[in-house]
């Protein structure tokens, strides 16, 4: 083979490498600014501490870390608005503020979780039927749980099955970090751990169970550096974005190693002279596995007040971008980031 034949086969393979494993320089990723959905009633006040979004047909779910503060008789409350009524909001239709109405919960059996030292961290539908998971710190260490329920639309309400309740094992054994996502795919709904970096977990796996919940298994999974706070609904090929959040008082806890993400893509403008990121990163199920997308993480652009935003809750809104909201902290936000999902 001669020399120029040689050439213009490894010119080529660098080309296609190159091309392959493009690295976007930090100015060219565009950070998005959110535009506030404001909200009343109780579901916007911080004691609804919203620890999840999931749909549930054209009902956005809001899930509270603690439902039974805002019930009696033993029955809990979840919130939820219509998803016309945001398209509304967003569009200039309508510029009243946004009331979430209420759906009576109840978790008979299920009472030792009722306390503030257990909270439901997320939720994920198949049709009528309704997956959380239950974060409980018991005898010095935090375990997370996976349950499932029905949802009875005619009566407004959720009801879990206690005999369902299933324990999922704590990758970090973190105090206070348990399974804070979960997506439903190919007949099986997933659990995700809330830390899985490379210094705190060496084999990162994805714990699931049939729609029954009646074993666990694992997948592998990625390590990914900061906290993973939630999901959104599964695509028809597979994938699904998750809230990637890091707030500088969970430093020690955390032990960040160097994020390939950032290696590969960069910083967002105003996430390179600070500490605290916030960001969207995309996932996909690939050969029997949870692997990243290949596409850049979408940031959202930090408030100039440095204060932290706890972005639990994440929903794709159709094709024009996401639904967030926060917890406690800085305050309740409920928030539209527009990207084009299609």
């Amino acid at each position: 083979m001669n020399r120029y034949i040689i050439f213009i086969i490894f010119f080529s393979l660098f080309l296609f490498y190159s091309c392959s494993n493009k690295i976007i320089k930090p100015e060219q990723l565009t950070e998005i600014s959110i535009q506030k959905i404001p909200l009343a009633g109780i579901a916007s006040s911080k004691e609804s501490e919203i620890s999840g979004l999931a749909w549930y047909g054209d009902k956005l779910i809001l899930l509270p870390q603690y439902p039974f503060l805002f019930g009696e008789n033993g029955t809990g409350k979840l919130f939820f608005l219509r998803k016309k009524e945001i398209i509304k909001y967003l569009d200039g239709a309508n510029t009243d503020v946004l009331t979430p109405s209420e759906i009576n919960f109840s978790a008979e059996g299920l009472e030792k979780f009722n306390s503030r030292g257990s909270g439901y961290e997320a939720i994920a539908f198949n049709a009528d039927t309704v997956y959380m998971t239950i974060e409980s710190y018991q005898s010095d260490s935090t375990r997370g749980y996976v349950v499932l329920g029905l949802i009875d639309s005619a009566n407004n309400s959720i009801s879990l099955n206690s005999k369902s309740l299933l324990e999922i094992p704590s990758l970090s054994k973190i105090e206070n970090f348990s399974e804070e996502a979960l997506v439903f795919w190919n007949s099986n709904i997933y659990a995700l751990h809330e830390a899985n970096g490379r210094n705190l977990v060496d084999h990162p796996v994805a714990y699931y169970s049939d729609s029954r919940l009646a074993k666990l298994f694992n997948t592998d999974f990625v390590n990914i550096e900061y906290r993973i706070t939630d999901a959104t609904d599964v695509d028809a090929d597979g994938s699904f974005w998750v809230i990637n959040y890091f707030w500088p008082g969970e430093k020690g806890e955390l032990n960040i190693a160097n994020d390939e993400l950032i290696e590969k893509y960069g910083l967002g403008k105003s996430h390179q002279n600070s500490e605290e990121l916030e960001r969207l990163v995309k996932m996909k199920f690939s050969h029997g596995k949870i692997e990243f997308e290949k596409v850049p993480p979408v940031y959202l652009e930090l408030p100039a007040n440095s204060k932290s935003r706890n972005w639990e809750g994440i929903a794709k809104l159709d094709d024009r971008g996401f639904l967030i909201i926060t917890d406690r902290f800085p305050e309740t936000i409920f928030a539209f980031v527009p990207f084009n999902l299609k």
